[in-house]
């Protein structure tokens, strides 16, 4: 629930690792106020998850608030970085993925306006990240070479549908998800683990799914999960 009276909003967030941590946005439309406050309630969050370790449901709420002063100055009045860089990263991915529509679609001007005029956008991010440490300077950076690299996929027909769709859906669902996804010229098969054999008995041992695990123990919680769900 929000403080402006809204309604409530339902994110699907998916598996969540404890090595993993992940970024959700939210516009919030706040309504005037007759007087400043140090303590406007924005809404309230509330999260419900499957612990696997535990094989039971749990639910945490916390309520957000915000100070809502006459004036804003110094620090407080820039943007900030964090924020920034999530908006940049799922304008990435929604960019990958429209332009990608545009392209299967024949549309390769338009898929390539598209992506030009969000790497204007991204390159001025890269540009103010770089004075907010490596870490932010990198992410930023990667946001616009992914796009680059959409670009020079899409220099002829033959290029996009050899290699430039495949790694575009790959680089829109990590950027999603803020997970690595692997990128395999074979394609991608969620349900094949490692060592596993597909309906007509191929090995998928040098094939990974369309996550890349870290470790066996986040394949051992996700199949703990299904097992779960399936009971």
């Amino acid at each position: 629930g929000g403080g402006g009276g809204g309604g409530g909003r339902l994110v699907r967030v998916g598996d969540l690792f404890s090595e993993e941590a992940k970024d959700v946005l939210f516009d919030v439309e706040v309504p005037a106020l007759a007087a400043p406050t140090d303590r406007f309630l924005v809404g309230t969050l509330r999260v419900s998850y499957l612990d696997v370790a535990g094989a039971e449901l749990r639910a945490e709420e916390v309520e957000c608030f915000v100070a809502r002063p006459d004036e804003v100055a110094g620090a407080d009045a820039e943007p900030s970085v964090g924020v920034t860089l999530q908006r940049a990263r799922v304008v990435t991915a929604r960019t990958l993925l429209e332009a990608r529509e545009e392209a299967d679609g024949g549309r390769f001007e338009a898929a390539r306006a598209r992506i030009g005029g969000s790497l204007a956008y991204l390159r001025g991010v890269a540009a103010r990240a770089e004075g907010g440490g490596e870490e932010s300077w990198d992410m930023a950076k990667n946001f616009v070479e992914d796009l680059e690299e959409a670009l020079r996929n899409m220099e002829d027909k033959n290029t996009y549908r050899s290699h430039g769709t495949k790694v575009m859906s790959g680089k829109a669902m990590g950027h999603m998800q803020q997970r690595s996804a692997a990128l395999e010229e074979e394609g991608f098969d969620d349900e094949c683990e490692e060592g596993e054999e597909n309906e007509a008995g191929a090995a998928f041992a040098a094939k990974k799914s369309k996550f890349s695990y870290a470790n066996k123990n986040q394949r051992a919680m996700r199949k703990s999960a299904k097992t779960f769900f399936s009971q």
